[in-house]
């Protein structure tokens, strides 16, 4: 028997990458599934307990981050090769036990990496770099957050901009946006100001389609309340409120084709 900790489709959608535990086992195994097929195609991995996958475009390649008896590591792995091929791409070892978190745009142009114990209250690191072509380990990564109290998230737009999500300044959490090429906090433009009122919990970018402007959906809780909005995804302007199934919290905010899901798998929007 096997226990799913994790898992991550390619961007394509062709490949998934599994975190399993087997028979009961605290140590997880990266795999790699055909989806078409079904069949495991890549794998085991092992140390891959709590890991976190980035597939790069054409799903040839991943990052991942792996725990050896030294420290933890994010790797670049190309699917199929052998495990000693695997290509550290990032280390901190003054903090060998952090936990990282990878995350690639959709162009595969950049990479963000994040750092935490897992302690909320001491926030966390952020590194970001540009890619070369495959994704290439030489690497040079700025660190753009120390951790010291602030946690903060990015996500790549479909505009080539990255939107944060963070504390930083704003208990209740505000959502900043800027250019990878200059991500330095004093380069942050705010975009959605905090709520004294409400706690922004997460939000989700809906591309241009069919000519049409973006939008940011934005979850927020307010007494202990779950709220969605849609709002602008340039100007930030709070466009409209989307009806959510029932009052409660709302959980982590998912895109597919276009459309928004949330709260266990209901669609929302």
């Amino acid at each position: 028997a096997a226990n799913l900790q994790s898992w991550q489709p390619s961007l394509e959608g062709g490949r998934i990458a599994l975190a399993l535990s087997v028979r009961g086992a605290e140590d997880a195994s990266l795999y790699i599934m055909d989806v078409a097929t079904g069949q495991l195609i890549d794998g085991p991995i092992p140390g891959c307990s709590h890991t976190s996958v980035a597939w790069l475009p054409g799903a040839d390649s991943l990052y991942y981050a792996r725990s050896d008896t030294v420290a933890r590591r994010v790797y670049l792995r190309r699917i199929g090769s052998p495990l000693d091929a695997d290509e550290v791409v990032f280390e901190d070892l003054t903090a060998p036990e952090a936990f990282y978190s990878v995350r690639v745009c959709l162009d595969g142009r950049w990479l963000v990496i994040s750092g935490s114990d897992g302690s909320p209250a001491a926030g966390n690191d952020l590194w970001l770099a540009a890619l070369g072509s495959g994704g290439t380990a030489a690497l040079e990564f700025r660190h753009i957050q120390v951790r010291g109290g602030n946690s903060t998230g990015v996500t790549f737009g479909p505009d080539q901009m990255i939107y944060i999500l963070t504390n930083a300044g704003a208990p209740n959490w505000r959502i900043m946006v800027a250019d990878p090429r200059r991500a330095e906090p004093q380069h942050w433009r705010e975009l959605i100001p905090a709520d004294h009122a409400a706690v922004i919990s997460d939000f989700a970018i809906l591309g241009d389609q069919d000519g049409m402007p973006g939008k940011l959906l934005v979850a927020r809780s307010r007494d202990a309340i779950g709220e969605l909005a849609v709002h602008d995804l340039k100007s930030g302007l709070r466009l409209r409120d989307v009806g959510v199934p029932a009052a409660g919290t709302i959980g982590p905010l998912v895109t597919h084709a276009g459309e928004f899901y949330s709260v266990g798998s209901q669609r929302i929007f």
